[in-house]
């Protein structure tokens, strides 16, 4: 898993060219939970759209992926799992000896955000490339966000959707979101997720929602 993380962190580009530095005046009274909907709701647009798609990318193949994923309904939500990482089991994970606190930080903000395509890449390139197309964020400011964490969305008739939360300053929020087209990846209970990882200091839990 180190090593693959490691590989996506260099060619990810979707995710880490977006931060939480934009201007975020207000608070917004969303829970994460909603504002991880939002994110949702602009990602399945997406997918829908075949205009959108065929503006990134003219591959006939990933185009198809991306129109199966559109065909999802992303109305009816079956579960949603919270995911968090330890700290100090993700230093063990890389090579973070001798950096600053900011800057080990920040390293261990990008691979929270590269794990989910860490999860597609095991699908193909073709996979991972449609679901970066499809990919979407957005910044917020609350005080509900105590650690950075992922927020796995599934239904009954579509892909699942994993939104990753990642705090900013002055409680600011990026919330970045990926379907998840890996079908290896099962996600019906938190001992699947986490089977999944084989990997110590991974908590999953089950998101209480309306």
């Amino acid at each position: 898993m180190r090593k693959m993380i490691l590989a996506i962190l260099i060619a990810l580009t979707v995710f880490l060219s977006m931060g939480c530095d934009k201007q975020v005046k207000e608070e917004n009274k969303e829970s994460l939970y909603e504002h991880g909907l939002d994110v949702i709701h602009l990602m399945s647009e997406m997918a829908q759209s075949t205009a959108f798609s065929s503006t990134y990318t003219g591959n006939e193949s990933i185009l198809n992926i991306i129109h199966k994923i559109g065909d999802g309904n992303y109305e009816e939500i079956k579960k949603v799992y919270m995911i968090s990482f330890d700290k100090e089991n993700l230093e063990n994970m890389t090579e973070l000896a001798g950096m600053s606190d900011e800057l080990k930080g920040y390293t261990m903000q990008r691979i929270i955000t590269a794990i989910v395509s860490y999860i597609n890449a095991y699908s193909g390139a073709e996979k991972l490339s449609a679901a970066s197309v499809c990919a979407a964020s957005k910044t917020f400011v609350s005080n509900e966000l105590d650690h950075d964490s992922v927020f796995i969305y599934t239904y009954k008739d579509a892909y699942p959707v994993a939104v990753t939360f990642i705090a900013g300053e002055d409680n600011s929020v990026l919330a970045n979101g990926m379907f998840l087209v890996n079908e290896s990846f099962l996600c019906d209970s938190p001992e699947d997720i986490q089977n999944f990882f084989e990997e110590n200091g991974i908590a999953v839990n089950v998101v209480e929602h309306k």
